[in-house]
């Protein structure tokens, strides 16, 4: 085990975060001390740590749901390529959702942009594949959260068990899954329950809103987030569009959808890690299958994500390939894949309307092979897993792919990414759609505020880039992205230690 010091540091004291602890009495010795590159490495015999014990879990690919903690036991320093380039990947899906929800709000949510090129309506760029997910990619976003979840809660464990430290991996297994839910939940009470007072707000401060109606006081409002809350965090319910929205902030539905799947992970981690390679290759694929065809689609993104970890590991990719074609034939083959699943987070898609797929140019024979289960609500979920998966293992292996995504913005709003996703709907029907309505824009038409018509804008250009739309953006995103860094502040990066926190007074890894 390695620990990074500057070397500065140690010339005086190492003063160690507060949630890591050493039991001195199991530490016999100091086995080496050496300098190079300005930084001392202490090998250390024996170190107890719960916080340790998931970086020993995974010290070169850590866990990219927690990717802005202290490092204790790498390498290097600084946080790995991988990292940062798959932080930036989950960043930009948080941008597609919002310009999703935005565009939505916008254009309205029954506007010929959701529907396939040129389906039943006029035909617009922003409907064209490859461009599409741009502007109303939000389904396909939510199935890359899904497989990137699979990813790199796995990859760590997965690696434990191919070296054969089978109780380690259980004991960084119990320890994930006890901080999953804090994780996931704590920024989502906060966010919401800020929007729940925020409706009774003195001094004629609350906003006027037709969804969600606020109740006459804000006890009575404490009461029913409370009920929505509680509900929001059974996964047994159905949080989706075929049971109901979480009322104070309905994109969080995904949030009990990502704990069910990271439960699941867990689980077949736990059940797999006394089998031979090739047959937990072979058995993850038949659970994927499954979960594929019974519309089990949130699984089916979180075990392909899975099986993307274990081929990173064992490199079964590789082994077929690299007997059999040459380098670049294999590069030919990676981007085939990247083409194939960016089109394939391009499939038209809106709810209960499976014809505006069915009709769209380059869609209808891959429309006939969705299963009759998924046609019934959410056709796209189909094609959203293949494309997810494709798009993910795509990256891992093509370079200058990386690179794109490990460009400073994108590595911001991977930062801030959980926060946006949080905070961008309850904005959008305050702050957001009274900008929306002062340059005349009037989604909500049972409702009137002071903020309407005030600065009406004459709506011209490319829809799905109209002046209005532009104009409105240019307030609302700068806004949005300053409260989503206060969220990851106040709400996200607190998420994270109170989950530490729970798992060592608990003595997981003691």
């Amino acid at each position: 085990m390695t620990v990074v010091y500057p070397t500065e540091a140690l010339a005086t004291r190492v003063v160690f975060p507060p949630w890591v602890y050493f039991d001195f009495a199991t530490l016999p010795d100091v086995h080496h001390i050496s300098h190079a590159n300005n930084h001392c490495l202490l090998r250390i015999g024996t170190l107890r740590s719960v916080a340790m014990a998931d970086a020993v879990a995974d010290y070169e690919f850590r866990d990219l749901e927690e990717p802005r903690l202290p490092v204790h036991s790498v390498a290097e320093a600084t946080p790995t390529k991988r990292q940062h380039y798959l932080d930036g990947l989950r960043g930009l899906a948080a941008l597609l959702v919002y310009f999703y929800h935005h565009i939505g709000w916008h254009y309205g949510p029954e506007d010929d942009i959701f529907k396939g090129f040129g389906v039943r309506g006029p035909a617009y760029i922003a409907q064209l594949p490859f461009l599409r997910v741009f502007f109303t990619g939000g389904h396909a976003a939510v199935a890359v959260f899904f497989v990137l979840s699979g990813y790199v809660l796995s990859i760590g464990p997965l690696k434990l068990i191919k070296e054969g430290q089978i109780t380690r991996c259980y004991t960084s297994l119990n320890s994930s899954a006890i901080r999953r839910p804090f994780r996931l939940f704590v920024p989502t009470a906060g966010v919401s329950l800020i929007f729940a007072l925020a409706l009774h707000l003195p001094f004629g401060l609350a906003p006027t809103l037709a969804f969600p109606q606020p109740l006459p006081n804000v006890f009575a409002e404490l009461a029913r987030w409370i009920t929505e809350f509680i509900w929001l965090l059974n996964p047994l319910l159905s949080h989706r569009t075929q049971g109901r929205w979480f009322l104070y902030d309905p994109p969080a539905y995904t949030m009990a959808m990502e704990l069910t799947g990271s439960l699941f992970i867990f689980v077949l981690l736990a059940c797999s890690a006394s089998i031979p390679t090739r047959w937990r290759m072979v058995s993850l694929i038949a659970i994927w299958l499954l979960c594929l065809f019974t519309y089990r689609w949130v699984l089916t993104g979180f075990v392909g994500g899975m099986v993307l970890a274990l081929n990173e590991l064992e490199g079964f990719d590789e082994i077929l390939l690299v007997k059999r074609v040459s380098g670049q034939t294999k590069n030919v083959i990676y981007h085939v894949f990247f083409v194939t699943g960016w089109y394939l987070l391009c499939a038209p898609g809106a709810h209960d309307h499976p014809e505006y797929l069915l009709e769209a140019p380059g869609w209808g024979l891959l429309g006939q092979l969705i299963p009759s289960n998924y046609m019934a609500d959410e056709y796209f979920r189909f094609w959203d897993n293949f494309g997810a998966f494709f798009l993910l293992y795509s990256l891992l292996r093509i370079s200058w792919l990386q690179t794109l995504f490990t460009r400073r913005p994108l590595r911001y709003l991977g930062r801030v990414s959980l926060s946006l996703y949080l905070i961008h709907a309850p904005l959008m029907y305050t702050v957001g759609d009274r900008i929306y309505r002062l340059f005349g824009r009037v989604f909500q038409t049972e409702i009137t505020t002071w903020f309407d018509n005030k600065v009406p804008i004459q709506d011209f250009g490319i829809h799905g880039l109209s002046s209005r739309w532009l104009i409105c953006q240019a307030l609302i995103l700068p806004i949005t992205l300053a409260l989503a860094e206060v969220g990851t502040i106040l709400l996200d990066l607190p998420s994270i230690r109170v989950g530490r926190w729970v798992v060592e007074m608990l003595h997981i890894g003691s």
